[in-house]
């Protein structure tokens, strides 16, 4: 059975390193279509990481080796979507076409191949776009762009084998854009429990580094990016500026580290520390700085993101402080399994009161911590997520391609879009006619094992 995937990059999570040779394992032949581009110079070339016979990485041609910024970032988007279009119009075949989250919307393609290719298609979605880009700023809702583009994205899921979310406010956003039900499968992330020590209390050699010496840490580690705030945690810093032994540590790059930098120097805050972004053999280590996670989510992006920072908490057995709606992912979890405290969003006095229930209750720190440490390994498991993963994407290689053109969902159900019955037709059979003429002068590659740099090679 061949599985291929699509992300623009490898994603920040050990995704790929994990998932890649379990699947090999158990009988796939994995290929991973990634730009030729780097963009997290902190980890280690994922072929060196995925060495093995099962495990192919094909990397697209980019007009930009290295992202920095802006303009070279739409460069490599609009180049590996190019790339990865051609190279699936061109090469052979395959079981199953695996979309995760980016280049955003890029998914909408795998309808496409399952028009004109006949291959079935399965979404991963860690990112709801384009409704992101509204909360971001970027489109807005009542746009015709946002709503032309809302219901493409709802019409892949809909013809998508499979559609993998990684929280049950994602579960409840997909079902209701018309998804059957049983064809929804929450998988959450997860970080390798084996790759770090799950142990509460563990020293952290950059505590010893960075001169923190026994001083209580609140540590935010991960991306600071659009979906996250940081004026809350700030300002709980500036109150307990005189807790000498209190320290508030963020470790990561993104769009909001300037935030953080200037709360820092406009407030005098001594008590905060912000680290780049730590190598990944390193991480473990990083990890165990802080004796309680901070981790927080914009309102409005509850069922859109789901914060995967949470499961490294889990992983090095400490206590989360989330800060974002009670409707997320990560508050049910920390609700439901007393693993942490939820702040509500614009809440510094909540804030505070969090930061030092923890702070002069350690035996909480202890109790939580070793709750949150189990679940690493049982219910948020390396393990689990891996055959979850396996169920559903080897039942979704196997459904039947569609017998004609006529039974994808191309009507744009739950007239999300208001084209009429005899409009959805004609576009249908417009389709059908590019697919017949595309599939016809389609030449094939032969899948090889092994690693490649260039697409096809």
């Amino acid at each position: 059975m061949r599985l291929r995937f699509f992300n623009t990059h490898e994603p920040v999570t050990s995704y790929y390193r994990d998932l890649g040779p379990y699947l090999a394992r158990e009988g796939a032949q994995v290929e991973i279509c990634m730009s030729g581009a780097e963009n997290r110079t902190a980890r280690s070339g994922l072929e060196e990481a995925l060495n093995h016979p099962g495990i192919r990485i094909t990397r697209l041609p980019s007009v930009f080796k290295v992202q920095r910024g802006a303009i070279s970032r739409v460069g490599i988007i609009l180049s590996y979507a190019l790339s990865a279009v051609v190279y699936t119009l061109l090469s052979r075949g395959t079981d199953l076409n695996v979309f995760l989250s980016q280049p955003p919307m890029f998914s909408c393609w795998g309808l496409v191949l399952k028009l004109i290719r006949r291959q079935p298609y399965c979404c991963v979605v860690m990112d709801v776009y384009p409704d992101v880009y509204v909360r971001d700023g970027l489109l807005k809702e009542n746009s015709p762009a946002f709503r032309i583009l809302r219901r493409l994205m709802r019409l892949t899921w809909r013809n998508a084998a499979a559609v993998v979310v990684i929280g049950r406010c994602m579960r409840e956003l997909v079902k209701d854009a018309g998804v059957e039900a049983d064809r929804i499968h929450v998988i959450p992330n997860w970080t390798n429990a084996e790759s770090v020590c799950a142990a509460p209390g563990t020293t952290s050699t950059l505590r010893v580094s960075e001169g923190l010496g026994k001083q209580f840490v609140v540590l935010y580690s991960g991306n600071l990016g659009v979906s996250h705030f940081f004026d809350d945690v700030l300002e709980a810093a500036r109150r307990l500026k005189t807790v000498n032994d209190l320290k508030f540590v963020f470790i990561g790059e993104g769009s909001r580290c300037a935030e953080i930098e200037k709360g820092i120097a406009g407030h005098g805050l001594d008590n905060v520390l912000l680290l780049p972004l730590q190598p990944a053999e390193q991480l473990a280590d990083s990890l165990c700085l802080g004796d309680v996670h901070f981790i927080c989510l914009r309102p409005g992006f509850e069922g859109l993101v789901v914060p995967s920072k949470a499961y490294s908490a889990l992983a090095v057995g400490r206590p989360i402080i989330y800060q974002g709606s009670g409707n997320g992912e990560i508050a049910r979890m920390i609700a439901e399994e007393r693993i942490g405290a939820v702040v509500s969003p614009h809440d510094p006095l909540g804030m505070e009161k969090a930061v030092l229930g923890y702070y002069e209750d350690r035996s909480l720190v202890d109790e939580q911590g070793r709750r949150a440490a189990e679940l690493s390994l049982t219910r948020y498991s390396l393990q689990n997520s891996l055959k979850k993963y396996r169920e559903v994407l080897f039942a979704a290689s196997k459904r039947p391609a569609p017998s004609r053109r006529g039974d994808l969902q191309l009507d744009w159900a739950h007239r999300e879009d208001g084209c009429s019955g005899d409009d959805s037709k004609s576009g249908r059979n417009g389709l059908q006619s590019m697919g017949n003429r595309l599939v016809a002068g389609a030449p094939r590659s032969s899948f090889v094992h092994g690693r490649t740099d260039r697409a096809g090679g």
